[in-house]
């Protein structure tokens, strides 16, 4: 168990690979936010968490610490690395929901993506103003967050 490679990474593999598949190298707070937005997408349609671990309110939005620190080292430059396949971990729908995100908003830097997550009434606002900053966002808060938008989509 100590050598198992957290959830969130490997969606963040999942991410990198499918743009280096379109051709599109994506910086730090791309993966992160994307990753972050899989997951809320994931909870709002199939009302499971995409991975387990924990969500953070950090200042500029919506952080997964474990992605965090495997990708701070590139700062706002593009992850120019080599990302092979990653094996089937997903489900399939799990699979199509992180291939739309990385085709509708991976095309978005950072900031407008980090803007996308902390507006006012996102589980980020509403976490940073219950709890302060560095506070976990809670799955069901993210859930009722982006089931809201799959409802207004159907």
């Amino acid at each position: 168990m100590a050598n198992q490679v957290p959830e969130a990474l490997k969606t963040a593999s999942q991410i990198l690979w499918i743009a280096s598949q379109r051709g599109r190298y994506l910086t730090p707070m791309q993966i992160l936010k994307l990753s972050y937005i899989s997951h809320g997408w994931t909870l709002g349609i199939c009302e499971m968490p995409l991975f387990r671990d924990d969500v953070e309110a950090w200042k500029y939005g919506p952080v997964v610490p474990e992605i965090y620190h495997k990708y701070k080292r590139y700062g706002y430059s593009p992850i120019l690395k080599t990302v092979r396949r990653p094996r089937d971990i997903f489900a399939e729908t799990p699979l199509k929901i992180i291939n739309r995100v990385t085709d509708v908003y991976g095309k978005y830097d950072g900031l407008y993506l980090s803007s996308l997550t902390h507006r006012p009434g996102s589980p980020w606002d509403i976490t940073i103003k219950r709890y302060g900053e560095g506070a976990a966002i809670e799955n069901n808060v993210i859930m009722d967050y982006y089931k809201s938008f799959a409802q207004e989509n159907e």
